[in-house]
């Protein structure tokens, strides 16, 4: 203790200079480099930084919030009973009990950093398909101009998927499943080995499942693929891929992407290239994000088959500036949004009751990734 007290006297005493002081607080070997990364990140004055680095200071302080208005958290379900035609819209405590011949998944999607703005029911699986941020690409990652390849992930990144992990792991619920959307640059540029192990930390409640074009068995024996590769129209292109082949074994029960399987075109439905692969596998189930304003239940036909499959985009459609953006907790974790704009939160989650019959598998496989797929359709994309 005199020791620790010695040192941290001597630091304060001793005027350091600016590189040494914003290595010393940042816990970095080349402070510079960690300037040059943030952006708009003001430099350390080495005498107000030695006024800051008492003794008493135990932890960083917590990150900057953007204040906004503060609205009504989201705590309306949307219900899909087995074999169901429409949804029913229940209070989340307030959703018919499920049966024991059923696994109950609760679907969310493009929340947008704003998942605490939603109040879950409780369910066997969480299933968010994609789009956990709002990176465009000029927020959050760096690209190479040219070619457009992701070059490095910037600490404000990661900070905000780690926001998002710490709530996604603390859900209540035995196996939660994550995919990518097109605003999760951040997500493509850490990689999957990265992302899972984020999720892995964070996670205190249940199993956590980042799946990029690939399947899962989850506790209970329920079958489950995720994929986020899609031909995403704007500039928001995280997993973009013009031509993506989805590889969905026979037997899988429920398909995830970005993309929704069926969206609504003038009176009728248009399907997506996923929908011929999920109806071919013989899914029960399609959850999907990205359009928001599809949200809703849908489904493609082909021949007897009839595959439901929602879009539980959590976002309304409409972009925002500042004066029109709230959040449940009166902060918006995006501080970028100021600036650049933003989405709210509309829509309540899509709670499903799936038919199956419950296993105990002795072990939990993974396929390995297939090559990636996307669609050759992009019907929709946000603006920013």
């Amino acid at each position: 203790q005199v020791l620790g007290f010695f040192n941290t006297f001597s630091i304060c005493s001793s005027r350091p200079t600016p590189n040494q002081t914003a290595c010393f607080l940042a816990g970095k070997p080349n402070p510079s480099r960690a300037r040059a990364r943030g952006r708009g990140r003001a430099s350390l004055h080495p005498t107000n930084t030695a006024r800051a680095m008492g003794p008493q200071e135990a932890s960083p302080p917590p990150p900057p919030r953007l204040r906004v208005t503060v609205c009504h958290q989201v705590d309306k379900a949307a219900y899909l009973a087995p074999g169901g035609e429409k949804l029913k819209l229940h209070g989340v405590d307030a959703l018919p009990l499920p049966t024991g011949d059923t696994v109950r998944l609760v679907c969310i999607s493009d929340t947008h950093n704003l998942h605490a703005d939603l109040r879950l029911p409780r369910g066997d699986v969480l299933i968010h398909a994609g789009d956990v941020l709002t990176e465009s690409g000029l927020r959050h990652v760096r690209r190479d101009e040219a070619t457009r390849v992701i070059l490095e992930v910037l600490p404000d990144g990661v900070r905000l998927f780690e926001e998002f992990a710490r709530w996604f792991g603390s859900q209540p619920f035995e196996s939660k499943v994550l995919i990518g959307g097109n605003h999760d640059l951040v997500l493509e540029g850490l990689g999957q080995q990265d992302v899972q192990a984020i999720l892995d930390k964070y996670t205190t409640f249940g199993q956590c499942h980042y799946l990029i074009g690939q399947e899962t068995t989850l506790a209970g024996g329920l079958r489950v693929f995720g994929s986020p590769f899609a031909a995403y129209s704007s500039h928001n292109d995280a997993f973009f891929h013009d031509n993506p082949k989805y590889t969905v074994a026979e037997g899988v029960d429920v398909v995830v992407t970005h993309m929704p399987a069926v969206l609504p075109k003038e009176g009728a439905v248009k399907l997506q290239p996923i929908a011929q692969a999920a109806l071919q596998a013989g899914a029960k189930l399609h959850v999907g994000g990205h359009c928001h304003w599809a949200w809703g239940l849908h489904f493609a036909t082909r021949g007897t088959q009839c595959l439901p499959s929602v879009v539980a985009s959590n976002s309304g459609s409409h972009w925002l500036d500042k004066s029109s953006m709230c959040s449940a907790t009166g902060e918006r974790l995006d501080l970028q949004d100021a600036h650049m704009g933003g989405y709210n939160t509309k829509n309540p989650c899509i709670v499903c009751d799936v038919l199956h019959c419950r296993q105990d598998p002795t072990a939990q496989a993974e396929l390995p990734i297939t090559t990636s797929p996307r669609p050759s359709l992009l019907l929709f994309s946000p603006p920013a």
